[in-house]
């Protein structure tokens, strides 16, 4: 079955040089939940919420391409800062992004 997996972003919080912590709601299945991610570029960690597996490391790599890596400097901040949404498709537990 094929369903979309929406990651709004609400707030990045650059925590150190290599660190920044992201809020947001990933939607999903019918349910809309809250998360917290710490990243680094070469990580994602999910801290608090649900965003399956490999929606993860897409969106990993789709950070990675916009925001860049640490050291994180203010052109990665203002990048980030105007990030709203990343959308992907989910068939089971495979991932894919939506292309726009």
């Amino acid at each position: 079955m094929l369903t979309n997996c929406n990651i709004f972003f609400e707030k990045f919080t650059f925590r150190t040089p290599y660190k920044v912590t992201i809020k947001g709601r990933a939607a999903h299945y019918g349910s809309d939940y809250e998360f917290k991610l710490e990243y680094t570029g070469t990580e994602v960690n999910q801290i608090i919420g649900f965003i399956p597996q490999d929606v993860l490391r897409l969106l990993k790599e789709d950070l990675n391409e916009t925001v860049g890596y640490g050291p994180f400097q203010e052109h990665n901040k203002k990048i980030a800062r105007k990030l709203e949404v990343f959308n992907y498709s989910l068939n089971g537990e495979k991932a894919f992004r939506n292309k726009d």
